[in-house]
């Protein structure tokens, strides 16, 4: 499952400190301890914890607030969400209109899986500043995981309003538009992500998947290699390719995909039911129910979206290769 919520970082920037052998001990160390918590990825989070925690114990009102919140995106990047919820809560205790805080505090709540209390706090720093690119990100991305496209779509639409260069806005609200089954709108999103950045694997992948839906079944093959080519093991990208073979009607092809992504992830419901329905293509009853019934068990509603997809597991009669769509002229962004 993806995770739900991006990270704001400190953007506070401290003077370089030079300590010196005429300074007391003490005051070395809270020199050091400044230096060293920054909320930024520039030092290691464990060092960050013990730093920031340093200035906390040093009670200083100017900057409590800052501290906590420093500390908080330290723990947030070290998996602790509740040390994390925690120091959040103590910076808005002290300013309650911390919307930094308030962004990180929900994400944290979003990465516990408690997605109402992401919503509220998503919700309220927006009426404190709506200038801010991240909360409408983090607020999309939960509307995405909970089928709420047209609202993660216009929080996506006002993320990247507010900053054009975002690649994974742009791809999640493809991959917004795709659930919506709006393929062209999709592929346009998932182009101008990877014009962002031509490394970003997801994007191709979920490219691959779109033109196969939308039928530009060699135009999803190469997406597919190509996500493969900068992520060998990635179970999602073999899944795809598995699925674009399945709908040109070549089951063999299909069900040797659909076992490599089930070797890397097991319990990949979509490659378990593609491969089922391939099997069944090829007249396989027996196997193809087993994995039907196993990818069912892992997700209930899987024969519901292969079906929104065009494939369900009714054998056609006389199958035949799906046909290739040429894709349309591509269209300045």
């Amino acid at each position: 499952m993806r995770a739900i919520g991006q990270l704001r970082f400190s953007t506070v920037c401290l003077p370089l400190v030079l300590l010196t052998a005429s300074q007391p001990a003490a005051a070395q160390s809270m020199a050091a301890a400044k230096q060293s918590c920054t909320g930024n990825p520039d030092i290691a989070w464990n060092v960050q914890v013990k730093n920031c925690t340093i200035l906390i114990n040093a009670n200083n009102a100017n900057t409590l607030a800052l501290d906590y919140y420093k500390r908080g995106i330290a723990y947030f990047n070290l998996g602790e969400f509740d040390k994390s919820i925690a120091d959040n809560d103590a910076a808005l205790r002290i300013n309650s209109k911390y919307e930094d805080a308030l962004v990180n505090r929900g994400a944290s709540y979003a990465r516990k899986g408690n997605i109402d209390r992401a919503l509220q706090d998503y919700d309220q720093a927006i009426r404190l500043d709506a200038r801010d690119p991240i909360v409408f990100y983090n607020r999309a991305e939960i509307y995405l995981s909970r089928g709420q496209y047209d609202l993660a779509i216009q929080d996506f639409n006002q993320s990247l309003k507010l900053n054009p260069n975002n690649a994974f806005a742009l791809n999640n609200r493809g991959v917004a538009f795709r659930s919506k089954g709006d393929y062209e709108r999709a592929i346009q999103d998932f182009d101008l992500a990877i014009k962002l950045d031509d490394k970003y694997h997801a994007a191709y992948n979920n490219r691959c998947w779109s033109r196969a839906l939308a039928s530009y079944f060699q135009q999803a093959l190469e997406d597919c290699d190509m996500a493969l080519k900068l992520k060998p093991n990635d179970a999602a990208a073999y899944d795809g390719r598995g699925f674009t073979l399945l709908k040109l009607g070549q089951a063999e092809r299909a069900i040797s995909e659909y076992n490599s992504a089930l070797q890397i992830n097991p319990k990949m419901a979509s490659a378990l039911y593609g491969r089922g329905i391939a099997k069944l293509r090829k007249g396989d009853r027996t196997a193809a129910y087993a994995d039907i019934g196993a990818a069912r068990a892992i997700n209930s509603g899987i024969a519901s979206e292969f079906a929104r997809y065009g494939v369900t597991e009714t054998e056609p009669k006389k199958p035949a290769e799906a046909q290739q769509k040429r894709p349309p002229a591509k269209r300045n962004p």
